[in-house]
């Protein structure tokens, strides 16, 4: 007998129950791995302690994707599944003009894998 897992994606198991907030909350983590280089530099160009390096990086992810959900008119603490939809297809343009094609289609499939997810 086999038995069907997935992996992990964004600290999301798209076997259990995937709701919007959880999805939101993986674009974020995805968003923030994609930038890690650029905000390292930052980091280190302002000699910032790790401590508020996390706090502050953290921040202006949030406040990016944040910005995203207002452009299309969305909620941020209230995603619907279309809103994170169009969400996603915002943050691939904005990532294909500075970020590997490959790479940024991959992390569009496995976001788009969770948001067809949500019920």
């Amino acid at each position: 007998m086999s038995s069907k897992t997935h992996r992990i994606i964004y600290g999301v198991n798209p076997d259990k129950k995937v709701t919007p907030v959880i999805v939101r909350d993986a674009i974020i983590k995805c968003f923030k791995e994609a930038e890690k280089e650029i905000l390292e530099v930052m980091r280190k160009s302002t000699d910032m302690k790790k401590s508020s390096y996390e706090k502050n990086s953290q921040f202006f992810i949030e406040h990016f994707i944040e910005e995203r959900f207002r452009k299309i008119g969305a909620d941020f603490n209230r995603p619907k599944k279309e809103d994170l939809k169009k969400v996603a297809n915002e943050l691939k343009r904005y990532a294909l003009k500075i970020r590997d094609p490959k790479i940024v289609n991959q992390n569009h499939k496995e976001i788009m894998t969770l948001i067809n997810k949500i019920k």
